[in-house]
């Protein structure tokens, strides 16, 4: 709940100083879901065979993946707590400039195509004029460069990876949390001080883990 309070608290200085004097009427966020690489169904179990014997069947891609979004669902939901909790207490308190901010949610499904048609949606069907959200960095290395070919506000609220505001960063993407390289250089000191010489590094297999990776190296 704290996170959640985190996010309400930044959202409404981002909404009152950042947009400002023409603030739109409706603010969107995407409420996209992260996933683990090393989750399994845990659902599925092996089935006796007759005479004792157990078959184990392989897992399904689309099994695993199904079961990865399952469980690592419950990351964003804070957030999205959070900007509701803003959202209502900026309208409660009139709004901003006499109008009052309505959220309208959309997942991603973990598909950069996904989260792109999405926000294609939500500025052309819905009207929006805030695009804000993504978890993984890589949806929101997508809904960045959306962002900037449409050249509409994306607030992104979990992608970590530096290509974000760096090498793919555009005057209409922002984003809140720390970067990859803010967090790894404030745990390369520490490590340093335990004075080995051989690392092993073991990161995710998108771009938030990546990226983290690399920063580690170059540090």
């Amino acid at each position: 709940m704290q996170s959640g309070k985190w996010f309400a608290r930044q959202l409404r200085l981002l909404l009152y100083s950042c947009v400002g004097r023409d603030l739109p009427t409706r603010a969107f966020k995407g409420h996209f879901r992260e996933r683990h690489p090393l989750v399994y169904p845990a659902n599925r179990r092996p089935r006796p065979e007759p005479g004792g014997l157990t078959r184990i069947r392989p897992k399904r891609h689309q099994d695993r993946r199904d079961q990865q979004l399952q469980s690592a669902a419950r990351f964003p939901r804070p957030v999205q707590k959070g900007m509701e909790l803003a959202v209502e207490e900026i309208n409660a308190a009139g709004g901003v400039n006499g109008k009052k901010l309505q959220l309208v949610i959309r997942d991603d499904n973990a598909s950069p195509g996904d989260a792109v048609r999405a926000a294609e949606e939500l500025l052309s069907r819905e009207k929006v004029d805030v695009l804000s959200g993504a978890f993984l960095s890589h949806i929101g290395l997508a809904l960045g460069d959306f962002a900037k070919q449409r050249k509409v506000f994306f607030l992104a609220g979990e992608p970590l990876t530096d290509k974000m505001v760096w090498q793919n960063g555009n005057r209409y993407t922002y984003r809140l949390r720390a970067s990859t390289y803010m967090q790894v250089a404030m745990l390369v000191p520490e490590a340093a001080k335990l004075k080995k010489k051989r690392w092993a590094v073991v990161y995710p297999n998108y771009e938030y883990g990546q990226s983290a990776a690399a920063t580690f190296k170059q540090l």
